[in-house]
């Protein structure tokens, strides 16, 4: 009986899902107020909820869910509509590349003012022909879906350390995933950093 099953979440939640949930846990502690900015579907949410004993709000700005979440807000990508310290941790899964470039540094000092520990940030970071290719596809494919109309952007490790140090955040952690451990057609590489704001 895979986990899913055995916890009763077999029908909302997919290996990815689960796998973004196990790595965001290990740097969460039980109870913690948290931000996920670009929720998505809302099903980490549901895990960080069920296991982890988190209170867990939901910014987005589309509606995708496809499971309940009770505290659920749009906003308009910018501005976070909560007030200083708000939350103990801000969760950015695979959201980053869709800011549009000139707007990333206000997006992230926006994460760093509404949190009072840290910022984990699950992101895709091209580092080859390939990967640069299947990152335009994704963006073609996510800019048709969605009609959001920003171009994506993506960043190189060094480019994201230059910005953490530029903004006064500290890169406490960096988990590499492997290339296969999310969806075969797209395996990009993969990292999620932990930032001491």
């Amino acid at each position: 009986m895979s986990n899913c099953k055995k916890y009763g979440v077999y029908k909302f939640v997919d290996k990815n899902d689960w796998k973004t949930f196990l790595s965001t846990s290990m740097f969460i502690d039980k109870g913690e107020k948290v931000v996920d900015i670009g929720a998505g579907g809302g099903k980490v949410i549901k895990l960080l909820e069920k296991f982890h004993s988190c209170k867990v709000t939901a910014l987005d700005v589309e509606n995708q869910l496809n499971v309940p979440i009770n505290d659920y807000h749009l906003f308009d990508g910018k501005k976070i509509p909560f007030s200083n310290k708000s939350f103990d941790t801000v969760l950015i899964s695979y959201v980053f590349h869709h800011v549009d470039k000139k707007l990333k540094e206000n997006f992230l000092l926006e994460c760093k003012r509404v949190a009072k520990k840290k910022i984990i940030m699950h992101e895709d970071v091209p580092c080859n022909a390939v990967d640069r290719f299947l990152t335009k596809l994704h963006g073609w494919e996510f800019k048709k879906r969605t009609g959001i109309q920003s171009e994506p952007s993506f960043l190189s490790i060094k480019g994201f350390k230059e910005l953490f140090n530029k903004l006064n955040l500290t890169l406490e952690h960096i988990v590499k995933f492997p290339r296969f451990a999310r969806e075969f057609y797209y395996p990009v590489k993969r990292l999620m950093f932990v930032l001491k704001v």
